[in-house]
């Protein structure tokens, strides 16, 4: 009573306990000393920037590698022989080069470099550039392709030449011709590294030639003309060696 008389006047009580060493240690008995501060950790480590940067380029590298490793998987090339030209007596080899998932293109040619005889002449190059379009994956099933071509021949005295007239058996042609078309295909996988393919192609081709009495070589000349062709433009059932 006698000391909440001696604060009766004050609205509010608020006691003097003082500092923690005017107290004698009431909270611990000992006051806290101040805290030393510690010296700023130096942020530029040359040795450690070094050790990072390494880090960042090791880590570069190994995912350029394994990013080149996956485009070279992906990017398949192969190299195919044409059964059906060596059927003609001629040489029909291509490349192929996929060019996505979807895509790729085709580099093919033909040549028949056989030398005349009197009755028979047989002589002639080809090359068609296409691309290729997968419906599943490139090299892998149906495709279909756009191509482009060109040819040079001097034939006589054989088989019906793409284009030519059926007289060729009797007479000799000497020219060159120039076209594009469509082509349809399928491919089979045989085993890892080999591929079976058949194909047909047809378009239009422009022919200019100059046409000779006979085969022989010394036949005169009967006449010269350009002729317009529809139809096939190639055939092939090919034997395909993927890398």
């Amino acid at each position: 009573p006698a000391y909440l008389s001696s604060h009766a006047t004050n609205r509010y009580f608020i006691p003097n306990w003082g500092t923690n060493e005017n107290m004698g240690g009431r909270f611990h008995g000992r006051s806290n000393p101040p805290k030393e501060k510690k010296p700023l950790k130096d942020t530029f480590d040359l040795k450690t920037l070094r050790m990072k940067f390494k880090a960042k380029i090791a880590t570069a590298m190994a995912v350029a590698l394994a990013f080149a490793s996956q485009t070279a998987h992906a990017q398949n090339v192969g190299v195919k022989a044409n059964a059906l030209s060596f059927a003609h007596t001629a040489l029909g080899m291509g490349a192929e080069m996929s060019l996505g998932y979807h895509w790729s293109a085709e580099l093919y040619g033909v040549i028949s470099p056989w030398k005349r005889t009197d009755d028979k002449a047989k002589k002639y190059w080809a090359v068609q550039p296409e691309v290729r379009y997968w419906p599943c994956q490139a090299m892998v099933g149906h495709f279909f392709g756009v191509h482009v071509d060109g040819a040079q021949y001097n034939v006589g005295g054989a088989a019906p030449f793409f284009g030519l007239p059926k007289s060729v058996k009797d007479a000799r042609y000497e020219g060159w011709l120039a076209g594009g078309g469509v082509t349809y295909g399928y491919q089979w996988v045989l085993g890892r590294h080999w591929n079976a393919e058949a194909a047909v192609s047809v378009g239009y081709e422009h022919l200019r030639y100059k046409k000779f009495e006979s085969p022989e070589e010394c036949a005169p000349q009967v006449g010269e003309r350009s002729h317009n062709y529809w139809g096939p433009t190639k055939l092939s059932a090919s034997i395909i060696y993927i890398f």
